[in-house]
């Protein structure tokens, strides 16, 4: 792989309310060979996720550009939100679209240099999670954010002491670093970020759901499922209603349909329906397709290990189209034609990066 390879980035920054700082954001990373496919801010969660691809080499000055402005832009001290976080510029993954090894290898090479110098030159305390991290422990990025922003002053004391619980580079000294707080920089695999709405307030109801199915815990649990992380919340923004909020952390060994159908047969369980599911970010198309083959009892293929990308899936509408419906993806209001256009394939074609 060399710097021309095309990549995705989905870094998440910790602000969801104030477009014109959204908005400073988007810009600083649509800019050096790499192209902004999608922004999705959340108000509640106080967050936004965009989407951003081209050739690594781009992507990667791009990804600093982008993390340079949100570091001047929003500062967390004060700062609330429904979403665990612990920084600005909280989660920095990179994707090999190819999903080839030679690939894989190139951005956590990348994710190295971009963390080192975020922390050399913006003063960023930087965690290398999944493929990029340097200790096992912080491979996952749930430990890389226990406790969130809030526990860094004690995490950091404790590197000082012991060495375990800070950063991999950048400074632990928390006067200097509280108003940016920390950032995970990774490099990782395909991954879908999809939460399924009950039809009311049935946020304990969301919790033990999400308890019993996502992959960390005992492996005793009937319902527990492979590659996937799991919460329960609510949030204003739904009108009360609460969620099984979802990364599919390898839709090919648990796919989006299969959660989908769990989460339903376990809220029925509990007195509850579930409405549909929403989706965060893009997904490749042929995620949708496979959901929109099993509504219709089909076995959707098994997918090659490492594959993002499906242009056969891409140009089936029909297969789109039912997929957005067997999940309920317009549940909350977004049109057919505007979740078509959240498959990653017709945001890389819209922007001139895929044929």
């Amino acid at each position: 792989m060399t710097g021309d390879s095309l990549v995705e980035a989905v870094p998440n920054f910790s602000e969801g309310r104030d477009a014109g700082v959204i908005d400073a954001i988007a810009a600083a990373l649509d800019g050096h060979g790499a192209r902004v496919l999608h922004v999705d801010p959340n108000p509640d969660a106080h967050r936004t996720v965009v989407t951003l691809a081209g050739p690594l080499a781009a992507v990667e000055a791009a990804l600093f550009a982008g993390v340079a402005e949100a570091t001047e832009r929003i500062d967390m001290r004060g700062r609330t939100g429904e979403h665990i976080r612990v920084g600005a510029s909280d989660v920095v993954p990179l994707v090999a679209l190819d999903g080839t090894e030679a690939s894989r290898t190139a951005c956590v090479e990348a994710a190295h240099r971009l963390g080192r110098r975020l922390a050399d030159e913006l003063a960023l305390p930087v965690y290398f999670y999944e493929d990029a991290a340097l200790r096992a422990p912080f491979r996952s990025l749930p430990r890389c954010r226990r406790g969130g922003y809030e526990a860094l002053p004690g995490r950091f004391a404790r590197q000082r002491t012991t060495g375990r619980d800070g950063p991999d580079v950048g400074p632990v000294n928390w006067g200097r670093v509280a108003r940016s707080g920390a950032s995970v920089v990774g490099s990782r695999g395909l991954l879908v970020a999809m939460n399924f709405t009950l039809d009311g307030p049935h946020v304990d109801l969301a919790r033990r759901i999400a308890a019993d199915i996502r992959s960390t815990g005992s492996e005793e649990r009937p319902d527990r499922r492979e590659a996937l992380r799991a919460v329960g919340w609510t949030m204003k923004g739904y009108g009360g209603r609460a969620q099984v909020s979802t990364n599919l952390l390898d839709p090919r060994v648990t796919p989006a349909h299969d959660v989908h159908a769990l989460v339903a047969r376990r809220a029925a369980a509990g007195g509850a329906t579930v409405v549909g599911a929403e989706l965060i970010g893009l997904v490749p198309a042929w995620v949708l397709v496979d959901a929109g083959r099993a509504a219709a009892g089909e076995v959707p293929p098994r997918r090659p290990d490492g594959q993002v990308l499906d242009l056969e899936a891409a140009d089936d509408e029909a297969g789109i189209e039912a997929g957005i419906a067997a999940l309920g993806l317009g549940h909350l209001g977004a049109t057919v034609d505007d979740l078509k256009q959240r498959c990653l394939e017709a945001r890389l074609r819209a922007h001139g990066l895929l044929g």
